[in-house]
């Protein structure tokens, strides 16, 4: 975290200001120390633009498969499911978000999002979650071989089908 904090001293400062270095490090202590995750540095991205975990607290999709959380630049991945690139390259494009928006902003979108789903338009919570604008837009870069979200830790968006640019 010293080593991407240090080559990114503005980010760094805009993830303090907008609380996103208080919110990352409070899942990653958490998950290390209630819910037993360890480091896990290997594949893209991860112990670079951002730490990855392994273990800990996670939810599960109604077919009882782990999911990942990213909270800024902190992802837990779940125990016993096989962290692939495509899966790191999805949650970093939320690292990415979080930059972008910071902490407050992209979680109460991210929640108003699912809520608007669920109860508005009347879908399940799954489909709610998979429908959302971050989620779509995390698919979209992790499927285009010419997307590499960790790559520049101030962000390489790629074009954005989502808002018509980029």
């Amino acid at each position: 975290m010293a080593w991407r904090r240090a080559r990114d001293p503005l980010q760094a400062l805009r993830d303090d200001s907008s609380l996103t270095s208080i919110a990352e490090n409070a899942m990653g202590s958490f998950q290390i120390l209630a819910g037993d995750a360890e480091l896990y540095n290997e594949g893209k991205y991860c112990g670079d633009a951002g730490e990855c975990l392994r273990g800990g607290y996670t939810p599960t999709d109604s077919e009882g498969r782990g999911q990942a959380i990213t909270i800024g630049h902190a992802v837990t991945f779940p125990e016993g499911e096989t962290i692939t690139d495509y899966w790191i390259e999805h949650e970093f494009t939320h690292v990415l978000q979080y930059e972008a928006a910071g902490a407050i902003a992209f979680g109460a979108d991210y929640g108003v999002e699912q809520a608007w789903g669920v109860v508005v338009e009347h879908k399940s919570k799954e489909s709610a979650y998979w429908d959302q604008s971050s989620e779509r837009l995390a698919r979209h870069i992790a499927d285009d071989p010419n997307c590499e979200p960790g790559k520049n830790p101030l962000g390489h968006w790629c074009e954005n089908p989502y808002t018509g640019g980029e």
